[in-house]
């Protein structure tokens, strides 16, 4: 049966399908099925939008992790292109040919460095992509195609402007190779007249007026200061109004600027509060020049006179990326923002509502399926926004609701549970520790002690009848041997990254991992620093093992464990080494049985310690951060790589692993959680792709004994 289960992963390989596959074995006594869905929390980064200029239902919708979506009914539902991945790279534009809107370009560049990226190409509405190999390994910011001719294509990367007159088959640089000024490029415009080409570097606009010969800057007036185009940083865009050539219009960090005079002089708009300046894009009215559009850090801004004046129409804190506008109909806008996806105005910006059904930019830290009510799942996002990162579903991930009252905007590292009180939850975020009493509903942050609330009362004693027919009562006690050399610090106060939360079994408490040292939470609510040997630096993680009562902790320098309730602490070496240790997680099953991931690799011991297991086959290098031994099946464990990407299954205790790989928005796995209800259900939580719903049927079942 363990060979069934693994053949049918293999099967897997081979579809792309995303959801409702079913596999069968070929043994006829034995049919398994397999579901993989996306399913939310929808939204997220939005980095890029365009509208086909010949159906303005059909849009465009790009991201910070190489994807893109295409809507054919005006943003009412998003479907991802499963034709075009591209992991690690920004989708920063999308450029639709205006005389063919079949063909989009994209430019890319990646997050991890200066140096790698791309131009990909589609002439069939992005049903299928091919790469322009002319500008390979170029991290291009910005692309424009000629007004006039659709050929013509100015590409402006990090290290230079490049041009094609052949739709992009062939690359010729257009600006010189080690300028000083000439490089690091972030906009681009062309005018009717090819040969005037302007470009924006991350602090200053140039232009040529024959081809790229030649270059001036063009900051402005050479002496009238309130003409000049400041020395910036990172201009955003550059618009050449398509009625007039004279008149044009640039964003940067310090706001917007206009000049009628083909740049000789500037002028900046004023309206716009100073915190609101750093504007990402700038959107003329396509049927009104005296309508404008501003996208900020700070809210959506709109003109109706030339940009002599401004209003804001969204919430202050609307972190704007991209703008559209129907071509016909200039009431209805598109926008999309950092953190809630697309808004949707039909009424010129007066109102928005969000449009983001299909879509999905998550990316989830953590995850916890409740204890006691079924189908109660929280996810946790990362960079979320003002709106706060934790999210609640009641129906097993079918849908998603806010759940961060409290909580604000901070980011949230680990979800936990306790394991006396079913309404008791922690998160650990990056400024301290919070606590909700009401299953997650609300949130409190702990500073010095447990609130009142969040104490959890003392089990009732056991009666003891002795001979005499008189109840006594007794209660366990666990001793433990004390150090002479430690010190209690009493009321200590949570800060700095929480990043683990773990139940104490010795005194119905909680042990608190954190970038500022281990807590530990006492039944009563005191709080206490513990010392770790002589170790001085960030804990990366804890757990404990219920049935010895031994402590865990994670370390820059290792595997620490205590056997005294935190008094004492040795140091364990894992194959010869103390690697970085930022995950444990013990068998439910069997507390020898621990798996321990490090920044590069994860490691399984069966004996408590004694013996390890380097990754266990089947499993790469990497940065495996995810892992969770089944709650039913004692040879099950999974493992999520969150570096290079892929989701890991073994049914044979960490013996083999098998990947199960799909073509989802994101292999990149941060987080891993069992059902409690149905041990066949597992919640996997991506780096951009939001929550995956895996459905195994077959894995809770221990076949081997």
């Amino acid at each position: 049966m363990k060979f069934r289960i693994i053949l049918c992963f293999l099967l897997l390989l081979g579809f792309s399908s995303l959801s409702n596959l079913a596999l069968a074995s070929s043994d006829p006594d034995v049919t398994t099925t397999f579901t993989l869905s996306e399913v939310g929390p929808t939204g997220g980064d939005v980095r890029s939008l365009a509208i086909d200029p010949s159906d303005p239902n059909r849009l465009y919708l790009g991201t910070g992790d190489g994807q893109i979506y295409r809507s054919t009914d005006s943003t009412k539902t998003w479907v991802r292109l499963l034709s075009f991945h591209h992991p690690g790279y920004v989708v920063d534009r999308l450029i639709v040919d205006k005389k063919n809107s079949k063909t989009i370009y994209v430019p890319l560049w990646s997050l991890a460095n200066d140096e790698d990226g791309a131009i990909y190409k589609t002439t069939d509405g992005g049903d299928s992509w091919q790469e322009l190999t002319g500008m390979k390994g170029h991290s291009v910011r910005a692309l424009a195609l000629a007004p006039t001719d659709s050929n013509f294509i100015i590409a402006a990367a990090i290290d230079g402007a490049f041009r094609s007159l052949d739709a992009g088959t062939t690359w010729e640089r257009i600006t010189p190779k080690d300028h000083t000024d000439l490089r690091r490029f972030h906009s681009i415009a062309i005018d009717k007249d090819p040969n005037i080409i302007y470009l924006g570097t991350e602090h200053l606009p140039w232009r040529t007026d024959n081809g790229g010969k030649d270059w001036v800057c063009i900051k402005g007036h050479p002496t009238e200061k309130k003409q000049q185009f400041i020395d910036d940083s990172d201009i955003f865009t550059i618009l050449i109004d398509s009625q007039d050539s004279n008149l044009l219009f640039a964003s940067a960090c310090s706001g917007i600027y206009t000049s009628s005079d083909r740049a000789a002089t500037w002028t900046k708009f004023q309206g716009i509060p100073f915190t609101s300046r750093r504007t990402h894009t700038i959107y003329p009215d396509p049927t009104n020049n005296q309508v404008i559009y501003s996208g900020t850090t700070e809210g959506l801004w709109k003109s109706i006179n030339g940009g002599q004046s401004w209003r804001l129409i969204t919430s202050l804190r609307t972190v704007v990326n991209a703008v559209a506008i129907h071509p016909s109909n200039p009431n209805k806008i598109y926008v999309g923002i950092r953190f809630g996806g697309v808004l949707v105005s039909d009424n010129g910006g007066d109102s928005f509502i969000a449009s983001n059904k299909g879509f999905i930019n998550r990316q989830i830290s953590v995850l916890l399926a409740d204890r006691s009510i079924q189908g109660r799942v929280y996810a946790a996002a990362l960079f979320n926004g003002f709106d706060g990162g934790l999210y609640l579903s009641t129906d097993g991930g079918k849908n998603w609701q806010l759940s961060s009252r409290g909580l604000a905007s901070e980011d949230i590292y680990t979800i936990y549970q306790s394991p006396w009180n079913e309404k008791l939850l922690y998160a650990g975020t990056n400024l301290g520790l919070y606590v909700s009493v009401d299953r997650g509903e609300s949130w409190s942050k702990i500073t010095s002690k447990l609130p009142a609330l969040a104490i959890t009362p003392s089990p009732k004693p056991t009666p003891n009848v002795p001979a005499t027919g008189k109840k006594t009562f007794t209660t366990k006690k666990v001793v433990a041997k004390v150090s002479s050399k430690t010190k209690k610090l009493p009321n200590a106060t949570v800060t700095e990254r929480v990043v683990s939360v773990a139940p104490n079994f010795n005194n119905r408490g909680h042990l608190v991992a954190a970038w500022s040292g281990l807590y530990q939470i006492s039944e009563t609510g005191q709080i206490e620093k513990l010392k770790i040997a002589n170790y001085i630096g960030k804990i990366l993680s804890v757990a404990t093992d219920q049935k010895q009562h031994i402590i865990y902790a994670g370390t820059n320098q290792g595997l620490y464990r205590s056997f005294d309730d935190g008094k004492t602490w040795e140091l364990v070496t894992i194959l010869n080494q103390t690697p970085v240790i930022q995950a444990i997680n013990v068998s439910p099953h069997d507390g020898n049985v621990l798996m321990v991931t490090s920044d590069t690799t994860c490691f399984l011991t069966r004996d408590g310690g004694k013996t390890w297991l380097r990754r266990g086959g089947g499993i790469p290098y990497g940065e495996p951060l995810a892992v969770r031994f089944s709650n039913t099946n004692p040879n099950v464990i999974v493992v999520g790589d969150y570096r290079n990407g892929g989701l890991y299954i073994s049914t044979d205790l960490g013996e083999s692993f098998t990947r199960l790989e799909r073509q989802v928005a994101s292999n990149r796995i941060g987080a891993v959680a069992f059902d409690n209800f149905d041990p066949d259900l597992l919640y996997v939580g991506s780096f951009s792709g939001g929550v995956y719903v895996l459905k195994t049927p077959g894995l809770s079942v221990n076949r081997g004994q």
